[in-house]
């Protein structure tokens, strides 16, 4: 019997083609690049939006018609801002109203005071051209009480009081001594050469009315607010449509260190 000798079986181990390992490599990389390229195409077309976006930007600013008002204080800046306010627009707000009933009351307790201080100031620094400026206080008692009465009211807090909690006798106070001091030709006469010194202006119209400014239920009219000088700080805009063209109008203070 010839003997048969048994071969020991090597199992089949597959063995991977290089080839195969370098198409997965390849497929990884061209699968990032197709997402950067995805992400550098989605970008660009962000880019394209923002850059038609900012044109279009560019092209309605080109279209709107842009006002800087500039001038020294008390020049009309303001009154025409409220002026274009109320034409153009929806008038002018409760708020403005109510502002300028305690400016205007207070303009008239302190402008009749600078008068009173110009008109000794005119006199002392040219006798013979101001000679009509100056009150002799010792000949006319009656105006330092009057001037007295004034001055209580013309502190900041004093004239606010004297605005929101005014009283029948208040009210009689200031319109009798302003009127009585405002009558005086003295002051008259400084009050037309106030192209020497600053000086609001209007204040002649509101003197002419104190028996109504200083009545309890005063409310002021479109005309007085307009009139009004209240001081602007810092920039104000508004924008109106004018004959279908927009305008952006800017107000500026009118004071040196506001322009």
């Amino acid at each position: 019997m010839g003997a048969c000798l048994s071969q020991k079986q090597i199992p089949y181990v597959e063995q991977q083609d290089g080839n195969s390992t370098h198409d997965i490599q390849r497929a990884g990389s061209l699968s990032a690049d197709s997402m950067m390229r995805a992400e550098y195409e989605e970008q660009k077309s962000h880019n394209k939006n923002i850059d038609k976006y900012m044109e279009n930007q560019r092209r309605i600013e080109a279209r709107i018609k842009k006002l800087l008002l500039l001038g020294a204080g008390s020049s009309g800046k303001s009154t025409l801002f409220k002026q274009l306010k109320q034409i153009y627009k929806y008038g002018l707000d409760e708020s403005e109203f109510l502002e300028s009933k305690f400016v205007i009351r207070s303009n008239c307790v302190n402008s009749i005071l600078v008068l009173l201080k110009k008109s000794q100031i005119l006199y002392e620094n040219d006798e013979d051209k101001h000679s009509d400026c100056f009150i002799d206080l010792e000949q006319n008692p009656n105006i330092i009480e009057h001037i007295q009465r004034v001055l209580e009211y013309a502190t900041p807090n004093a004239v606010k009081i004297s605005v929101d909690e005014l009283t029948n006798e208040s009210s009689a106070i200031l319109y009798e001594s302003i009127s009585y001091l405002w009558s005086l030709p003295q002051v008259k006469n400084t009050f037309n050469k106030r192209q020497y010194f600053s000086f609001i202006e209007n204040m002649d119209y509101f003197f002419s009315k104190l028996d109504v400014i200083f009545g309890i239920d005063y409310e002021p009219s479109l005309q007085d607010t307009l009139k009004c000088r209240i001081r602007t700080t810092g920039l104000i805009e508004e924008k109106y449509i004018i004959n279908d063209v927009q305008f952006n109008i800017f107000d500026a203070g009118g004071q040196r260190n506001e322009r």
